[in-house]
C-alpha cells in the first residue's frame, strides 16, 4: 500500500544526529512498511554529522518540493 495525497506518494525526508540512529532507522523501517517514500539526509552509523546539518539537509529539501514532510 503506498501513502498518497490525491494520487501523488508523501515524500516523508528523515534527519538525526548520531545518538539517535537506531530509532531514525526504526521510523523508517515503519514508514517504508507503511507505504511511505523516505529520504534519508541524516547521520548514518559512526558518521558524526550534527544534527543542525541534518535539520538543515532536510529543510532544503522540504523548502525545494522534494520531500512533502520531515522528521
Amino acid at each position: 500500500m503506498i501513502k498518497s495525497i490525491g494520487r501523488f506518494v508523501v515524500k516523508i525526508v528523515i534527519a538525526s544526529d548520531p545518538l539517535a540512529v537506531s530509532l531514525k532507522e526504526m521510523i523508517k523501517d515503519h514508514l517504508l512498511e507503511k507505504g511511505y517514500e523516505i529520504f534519508d539526509v541524516g547521520s548514518k552509523d559512526n558518521d558524526p554529522m550534527l544534527f543542525m546539518y541534518a535539520a538543515d539537509n532536510a529543510a532544503k529539501m522540504i523548502q525545494s518540493g522534494k520531500a512533502d514532510r520531515g522528521i
